[in-house]
C-alpha cells in the first residue's frame, strides 16, 4: 500500500554554530560615472565572499530605502559612493544606529590599470572561498576599530594557511589611507627560479653561460618572498591585484549620516557653537519621540474605535436573534 501522510524529517539534535562574519552591501548614491563604477563593482570582488557581487544599484535609491534593505537583510555595514561636481566620497555606515564614516577619494587606480604594468599579470577571480587578511599601519582610533568590523576577524589557532588567499593593506601617513589589495602567491623555498622551469619541462638558453651549473645558480628568490621557519618550507610572494585607493577622513558622525559631528575635517566649531548644535539635536530628539508618541496615541483610539464599533454590532445582532426567537 502507499504510505500515507508526509515523509519524516529527522529534527537535528546538535547544534549549528551561526556565521559571525561580517556582512557589507556596497551600492551607490545619486548618479556617478563608469570609472567610479568600476571601482564599485571591484571593491565588491575584494570584500567577496562577505558582500553580494550582484547587487541592483539604482540612482533613484534614498538613504531610507538603502537603510530599511539594510535591516531586512540583517547587513552590519553599508557602503557607497556618491559623487558631486568637485569630488567623489565613500561612506561607510554602521548599521543600525551609525556612526557613518565620510572618506574623501583623493585618487584611485583600477584593477585592469594596476595589471597593465605588471609583466605576468594576475587574474582576479571571484570565486575566492576565503575573505581577505586585513593588515594594518598607522591606523588608530574610530576608523581602526571601522576597518576591523568591515573585514572579518581571525582564529590564529584554527586559521588555514592555504585559504589564506588575498591581503588588505591599509596604511595612514601625513592623513593619506592608503588601500591596497594583494593576492598571496605559494611556492616551495630553497628552489630557484631556473629550477621551477626544468620542473616545469621548459628547455633553458645556455648560450650565455659556460656550464649548466652556472646556470643552476642564477635566479635566487625575490626580497619579497618570505620562507616559513618550522616543519614544511613555504615562499611567500605578493602580487598586486588591486584597486588602489587613496582616501582623506573629511567627516564622522554619530548616527546614521546625522547627528552630531565627531571630526570635520574642514570645519571646526567654536564651544558655543557645539552646544548649540547638541541643543538642536536634542531638540528633533524630543519633537520625534513626541511624534511617534502621537502616532501610537492615534493608533490606540482607532483600534478602540474599532472595537467599539464591532461590539455594537455584535450587541444589535443578539438582539435581533432574540427578537426572531
Amino acid at each position: 500500500m502507499p504510505r500515507k501522510g508526509r515523509r519524516r524529517k529527522k529534527s537535528r539534535t546538535h547544534v549549528v554554530e551561526e556565521n559571525e562574519q561580517p556582512i557589507a552591501v556596497i551600492t551607490r548614491r545619486g548618479k556617478i560615472d563608469n570609472t567610479l563604477k568600476h571601482l564599485l563593482s571591484e571593491l565588491r570582488l575584494v570584500l567577496y565572499p562577505n558582500t553580494p557581487l550582484k547587487f541592483k544599484d539604482s540612482s533613484k535609491s534614498s538613504l531610507k530605502d538603502l537603510m530599511r534593505m539594510a535591516k531586512y537583510f540583517t547587513v552590519d555595514y553599508l557602503l557607497y559612493i556618491t559623487s558631486t561636481e568637485n569630488s567623489s566620497y565613500l561612506k561607510f555606515v554602521k548599521i543600525a544606529h551609525g556612526p557613518t564614516f565620510t572618506f574623501k577619494i583623493n585618487s584611485f587606480t583600477l584593477s585592469s590599470d594596476v595589471r597593465s604594468y605588471q609583466k605576468k599579470a594576475a587574474k582576479l577571480q571571484p570565486d575566492f572561498k576565503a575573505p581577505p587578511l586585513l593588515i594594518m599601519n598607522g591606523v588608530e582610533g574610530l576608523t581602526n576599530s571601522l576597518f576591523k568590523g568591515v573585514f572579518p576577524s581571525l582564529d590564529i589557532l584554527d586559521l588555514k594557511i592555504e585559504r589564506c588567499r588575498r591581503i588588505v593593506l591599509i596604511t595612514h601617513e601625513n592623513g593619506v589611507y592608503h588601500f591596497r589589495h594583494y593576492f598571496i602567491k605559494t611556492r616551495m623555498a630553497g628552489v630557484t627560479h631556473t629550477l621551477r622551469k626544468l620542473a616545469r619541462n621548459e628547455v633553458p638558453n645556455l648560450n650565455k653561460f659556460n656550464s649548466a651549473g652556472e646556470w643552476a645558480d642564477t635566479g635566487a628568490a625575490s626580497d619579497s618572498e618570505y620562507e616559513d621557519a618550522p616543519g614544511q618550507k613555504v615562499a611567500i610572494k605578493l602580487v598586486e591585484l588591486g584597486p588602489r585607493l587613496e582616501m582623506t577622513l573629511h567627516k564622522i558622525e554619530e548616527g546614521v549620516s546625522e547627528g552630531k559631528v565627531l571630526y570635520h575635517a574642514v570645519k571646526s566649531k567654536s564651544l558655543e557653537e557645539e552646544q548649540a548644535t547638541e541643543q538642536l539635536i536634542q531638540e528633533k530628539k524630543k519633537l520625534k519621540e513626541e511624534r511617534k508618541r502621537i502616532q501610537q496615541e492615534n493608533v490606540k483610539q482607532k483600534l478602540l474605535k474599532r472595537r467599539q464599533k464591532l461590539e455594537k454590532l455584535a450587541l444589535k445582532k443578539r438582539k435581533l436573534s432574540v427578537n426572531n426567537d
